[in-house]
């Protein structure tokens, strides 16, 4: 068994230049989930309407930093620390407003995949917020 950190950043600015318009909600920034932030629902990061539905912004910040450790044959685990957020626009960006989930999981190398399940922590949990979310999915997070 072997013991490797894994760790990835991501960084997405967007604007409109001229008078071509807004930008089409698709094309917005989104995160949270398995992938991204592992304490959060599925694009459950960011600015949201008062109903509560994401609507995605024009500035992204994620960090992924994880510890995988083999165990036995196939089977590892591992810890993690994930960060980030959404604006909706660059001059809402502010440090005090990061969202962080911090947790483990447990991977299995299968003939089709990494299968793994995920377990992230949301670490300063709002109003209306899990404290925490599990996920189970294939191939690495990140």
């Amino acid at each position: 068994p072997r013991t490797i950190f894994a760790s990835s950043v991501e960084f997405g600015w967007m604007d409109v230049f001229g008078e071509s318009g807004g930008i089409p909600v698709q094309e917005l920034f989104f995160t949270g989930g398995s992938n991204t932030i592992r304490a959060f629902e599925f694009q459950r990061v960011g600015p949201s309407d008062i109903t509560g539905v994401p609507t995605g912004g024009q500035f992204l910040f994620v960090g992924n930093f994880e510890l995988r450790q083999g165990v036995w044959k196939r089977f590892g685990v591992v810890g993690f620390f994930d960060i980030g957020n959404v604006w909706s626009k660059t001059r809402f960006y502010r440090f005090d407003s990061l969202r962080y989930a911090v947790g483990g999981g447990v991977r299995a190398s299968t003939p089709i995949g990494i299968a793994r399940v995920d377990i992230g922590y949301n670490v300063a949990a709002r109003e209306g917020e899990d404290s925490y979310q599990l996920f189970v999915s294939m191939g690495q997070a990140f």
